[in-house]
């Protein structure tokens, strides 16, 4: 019995030395729109993207401590050949439905950057951008009484 446990042991670290976590720091603002108002949000966050899983975790907060943690499973992560054989790595997220209340969600986002070899652990490298920029970000969500708003950043 302890040698199957040896053994699961070594294959459970085994596994988890391939992966690693890669953290971006990041700053926004998204401007709502809805119910006759305009207000700009300012934050500022992590994103921590997950080598093994692809996942993608959001931590943000804002100054009136207000805090916000997202998990992405089902991103598409693509890469694009530039100029000079420069390579760029490209995340999107699209989803739309319907919630349990029958208010209609729309989330979208891209972010983009150029690769580089990227040290993330000793003798440990890994080919992915050092920052990434974002483009077309929105949402469309209801608040709290169900009316839609519009969020883009």
């Amino acid at each position: 019995m302890i040698n199957k446990w040896v053994v699961l042991i070594l294959l459970l670290l085994a596994g988890s030395a391939r992966a690693a976590l890669v953290e971006y720091s990041y700053t926004g603002k998204e401007t709502f729109i809805g119910t006759a108002n305009q207000e700009i949000i300012k934050y500022s966050g992590m994103m921590i993207f997950d080598t093994g899983s692809s996942n993608v975790t959001f931590v943000s907060w804002r100054g009136d401590k207000t805090y916000h943690v997202s998990t992405n499973t089902n991103l598409h992560f693509t890469t694009v050949t530039g100029l000079s054989s420069k390579f760029y790595s490209v995340i999107t997220y699209s989803g739309s439905g319907t919630d349990t209340n029958g208010f209609y969600h729309l989330d979208n986002y891209m972010i983009s950057g150029l690769n580089s070899t990227l040290t993330i652990a000793p003798n440990t490298t890994f080919v992915f951008p050092k920052s990434f920029s974002g483009v077309n970000n929105r949402r469309l969500t209801p608040n709290s009484n169900g009316a839609e708003i519009l969020a883009l950043s």
